[in-house]
């Protein structure tokens, strides 16, 4: 939650570092490693970082053999920092995806399936997902 926080208020360098650590003391971890890699690759994508993408990649293939809690997550960051239009939105269609399945399993819990179809990166990735 610290790493996430360093990204949301914009404080990258301070993100990339803990998140270097982070992976460093999760050897052990894959699933929290594949968290350590998705806001390191955050982290170098607004740093403007070329190894970002490689970051990215990782997390993802940890996140689909390991944890895959955040994988939409991934997909919707590997979009972001896409370097193609068509790239970007393959990874837009596949994070919709994951996240219309997800908002599906919650129906039971709608006060969770509207809290997450009200975020806001889920609404940008929606509207990406269609207009890319």
């Amino acid at each position: 939650a610290y790493i996430q926080g360093l990204a949301m208020l914009g404080e990258y360098r301070a993100c990339k570092e803990e998140a270097q650590q982070f992976i460093e003391a999760a050897t052990n971890n894959a699933m929290m490693r594949a968290r350590g890699r998705l806001w390191l690759g955050i982290a170098s994508h607004a740093l403007g970082d070329e190894n970002a993408i490689g970051h990215l990649r990782k997390a993802l293939q940890d996140e689909q053999t390991y944890a895959g809690k955040e994988l939409w997550r991934c997909y919707a960051f590997l979009a972001f920092s896409a370097q193609s239009q068509e790239k970007a939105r393959q990874y837009y269609e596949k994070a919709a995806s994951i996240i219309s399945t997800l908002s599906t399993s919650l129906v039971k819990r709608p006060d969770l399936q509207i809290s997450l179809l009200n975020n806001e990166m889920v609404q940008i990735i929606f509207a990406s997902s269609r207009t890319q």
